[in-house]
């Protein structure tokens, strides 16, 4: 159901406010909640990179329009998987020591994924 203009109207009062008062608990909040739809994403990315990979498999000699698609939706979703993991990861590096959800479990993953990108990047380098 959705909200009458009263309530959209109030609730965005209550909305400025909150970002009026509190800016710094409102930034972390808001960038956790950009990180599930970041982290949402890539998994779907994943998926329609994998349909995309399967279709392309499957249709490759029997139906070549059909594999086309396929490895358009392979692309995209890859295209789409890099976006979001981009974001994802600067969302979390940019996090300060002290802020809810500082420690834990995600920044230990995090800061592995940040060390392996290291590492393929500079084994990239050398090369």
């Amino acid at each position: 159901m959705p909200l009458s203009e009263d309530e959209q109207r109030i609730l965005q009062d209550i909305e400025r406010s909150f970002y009026e008062n509190d800016p710094g608990f409102a930034k972390v909040v808001g960038r956790a909640v950009s990180r599930g739809h970041a982290a949402r994403n890539c998994k779907i990315a994943v998926g329609g990179a994998v349909a995309g990979f399967a279709l392309l498999l499957a249709t490759f000699t029997t139906a070549p329009a059909a594999a086309f698609v396929g490895f358009v939706l392979m692309v995209a979703g890859t295209g789409f998987f890099v976006r979001n993991f981009r974001h994802l990861t600067a969302s979390r590096s940019d996090k300060t020591p002290g802020t809810p959800g500082a420690e834990g479990r995600t920044d230990r993953v995090s800061g592995s994924i940040g060390e392996a990108r290291s590492r393929i990047r500079e084994l990239f380098r050398r090369r």
